[in-house]
């Protein structure tokens, strides 16, 4: 992960996010919710809280008051990067090809057709496969499908945002796939409030180490929490990615040209596939996603 960039100290919004957290956790001991409400609640904080930290971080280093771009970027991008929103107008709009918008819109409509066909026929005989069914489906509808629809439109406006997804299914190697495909809004998190001041304090290896267990941590909250069991199963599943990367630079490195490609991807398979029930504890699908699409009506 190449995170490091130079910027000034984040400590001061560090406390946001923990503030967030402690919120979203006394709420649910206070109001006991539904594991989904709950998964909901603990996600909407830290989404909020990562917000507030990465514009506060950026910000320092931006001149100029704060304006309607800001607001923009806090209330209609699901990204953590704000310093496209300040380019707004600095250079000419970026529309997508017909065909972009196209795929997007398809993949919304197949993360429906998962969860309201094959969801909805495997929920009563085998309730882990709807559940894991209907997981994909909503990645599909938000991750891969309405937050590229946003990305493209926001680039039609002249913001040039990237999209949170970047069609993970090619990545090359374990480091590709974390750096530069997955989930571009933790990256650019993690680079700001753990990666850089951590690396700066320590080491990047030491630093990397923390952003692995930071979204161990996060998943923890967001997973094994609501489903109330699987508990220490997503630290260990991120500490594996941390882990499999040190081994990936130290074991393919060296090897011969024609073998290292091959060797990368089926080595960034084997890590990020086979530990995945570390990740995601058989309650969660069961108790926790599918009561959330039967209470949505897309059951």
């Amino acid at each position: 992960m190449n995170m490091l960039r130079t910027s000034s100290s984040c400590d001061p919004v560090l406390p946001c996010l923990a503030l967030a957290w402690a919120l979203g956790l006394a709420a649910s001991v206070a109001q006991p919710l539904p594991g989904w409400a709950l998964m909901w609640l603990l996600a909407f904080a830290i989404f909020c809280a990562s917000k507030i930290a990465t514009w506060g971080i950026e910000r320092k280093l931006e001149a100029g008051a704060p304006g309607a771009v800001d607001l923009a970027y806090l209330l209609l991008w699901p990204g953590m990067d704000p310093r496209p929103f300040w380019k707004h107008g600095n250079g000419a709009a970026s529309r997508a090809a017909l065909g972009a918008w196209v795929e997007a819109a398809l993949k919304v409509a197949l993360g429906f057709v998962l969860i309201c066909s094959a969801a909805g026929q495997l929920a009563g005989a085998y309730p882990l496969a709807a559940g894991w069914a209907g997981m994909v489906g909503l990645m599909l509808i938000l991750h891969f499908g309405t937050f590229d629809l946003l990305a493209h439109a926001w680039r039609a406006a002249g913001v040039p945002v990237e999209p949170l997804m970047n069609q993970p299914l090619l990545a090359s190697s374990l480091s590709e796939f974390w750096n530069e495909r997955w989930n571009r809004g933790f990256r650019d998190t993690a680079r700001s409030v753990v990666f850089r001041p951590l690396a700066r304090r320590w080491n990047p290896a030491a630093a990397l180490a923390c952003v692995f267990l930071a979204s161990g941590l996060i998943h923890e909250l967001v997973v094994t929490v609501p489903a109330g069991s699987g508990y220490g199963g997503p630290t260990a599943y991120f500490l594996l990615q941390g882990l499999g990367l040190h081994l990936e630079r130290r074991a393919f490195g060296r090897a011969p040209v024609a073998l290292r490609a091959l060797a990368r991807r089926g080595f960034a398979l084997l890590v990020l596939l086979a530990p995945l029930p570390l990740l995601f504890p058989p309650a969660f699908p069961r108790e926790v996603i599918l009561p959330f699409l039967a209470w949505s009506g897309l059951l």
